[in-house]
């Protein structure tokens, strides 16, 4: 008995062991499950676009890919909530670089003419496995926004403008170990004005950005003359971050002196058409003798300044550091002698919310002000005898 319990139990393991394998030929048999899908061919079109290129750097499983557009969109709708869309965000470009010094790629997103609702750039980096933003304030010109690493500086090429008008600047900014911040280094590399008096300055470098130096020529279109307007040397400070400026012009070289050509006008010598400043004179009233005056000045004008918010009752305005293309003056006197010369300084924007993004307009709001070269297309004012007067303009463009 016990011999033949002993061939049963025998018979039952080999058994047991036939339907194991039998049971495992079956399950090689079934068709594979693919758990990845392929993101480009199922995802719709309100969905980020894929990069499948792989990011520089040590290959850490534990890393997100900077490239995987679909990760990084999620984390920008989650940073910025509600603000953009898939759809903007595939209009954005990304510029991958190493901003942040780690060794690996970072990613710079930019636009140009405000596609995808995007009015400053944003920069991600991956810190220990996860996307952080990299603070940063780079306000975004209209025609181009160009990223890239230039010895051990990002640099961004920015162009501006509008009609008859270009400005393309190079601006150097280093991460200092909390954010992207610029260091000091803003040059103009194009600046044109295309008007019958307009000019062209045409910027260059020579040296590496540690250690340049920086010319700066300009044509004018009226005389036909080529002048020096800027040569200075740039030197890297590691210690301080910032660059130290020497002014390498010689004495008497820069003979560049537009204020030679500004012209004063009589108010009562002129009449509709006449050109001031470059600008065409409007819809003037005035009466030789008369305690009244105003007219309109339409065109383009280029001035240097700052826009604000006139703190006594709240008007926006703009305070004139520089009239720049705009030289010429005004004369006008009042019945009891009073005089008063019209030039362009500060005046009131009139179409301020028009033309400014709500992110300049909040900017303002909070005190601050917003720089640079603004483009006018009309300027608007009126006077009294004996009054300060008041201008107002519409602008164009900041850049």
């Amino acid at each position: 008995m016990r011999n033949i319990a002993i061939l049963i139990l025998i018979c039952i393991t080999i058994l047991a062991g036939g339907c194991a394998n039998a049971a495992e030929e079956q399950k090689s048999d079934e068709p594979k499950t693919e758990n990845t899908k392929n993101v480009s061919e199922e995802r719709n079109s309100d969905e980020p676009e894929q990069d499948t290129k792989s990011a520089k750097g040590p290959d850490i499983s534990t890393d997100i890919d900077i490239r995987n557009t679909a990760v990084v969109y999620d984390f920008i709708n989650k940073s910025f909530p509600d603000q953009y869309t898939a759809e903007d965000f595939n209009k954005w470009n990304a510029y991958y670089l190493d901003v942040t010094k780690d060794g690996r790629d970072d990613v710079v997103y930019t636009t140009t003419y405000g596609d995808g609702k995007l009015e400053r750039a944003i920069v991600i980096s991956v810190d220990h496995g996860e996307l952080q933003i990299v603070p940063s304030d780079i306000m975004l010109a209209k025609y181009k926004n160009e990223v890239s690493l230039q010895d051990g500086f990002v640099t961004i090429v920015q162009q501006a403008g509008g009609s008859g008008i270009k400005f393309k600047t190079l601006n150097l900014m280093d991460y200092n170990g909390e954010g992207l911040v610029p260091i000091g280094v803003s040059i103009v590399m194009e600046d044109v004005l295309s008007m019958p008096d307009g000019y062209a300055i045409t910027g260059t470098i020579e040296g590496p950005l540690t250690e340049f130096v920086y010319t700066a020529e300009k044509e004018d279109y009226a005389t036909e003359e080529k002048s020096l307007i800027e040569k200075v040397k740039y030197t890297y400070d590691s210690a301080s971050g910032t660059f130290m400026k020497e002014d390498l012009m010689a004495p008497g070289e820069d003979i560049d002196e537009p204020s030679q050509d500004h012209k004063r006008y009589l108010i009562e010598n002129l009449q509709d058409g006449d050109e001031v400043g470059g600008m065409t004179l409007e819809n003037l009233s005035y009466q030789n003798g008369g305690d009244k005056v105003s007219f309109d000045l339409t065109g383009c004008a280029v001035i240097l300044g700052s826009i604000t918010i006139d703190d006594a009752y709240g008007d926006y305005m703009v305070k004139v550091q520089d009239s720049y293309t705009f030289g010429d003056t005004i004369i006008i006197r009042f019945p009891s002698g009073f005089t008063y010369e019209f030039g362009l300084y500060d005046m009131y924007v009139l179409n301020a919310e028009e033309i400014l993004t709500e992110d300049q307009l909040n900017q303002l709001h909070r005190g601050e002000q917003i720089s640079g070269k603004i483009s006018i297309s009309k300027v608007t004012f009126s006077a009294m005898d004996e009054s300060e007067g008041g201008t107002g303009c519409e602008i164009v463009d900041i850049f």
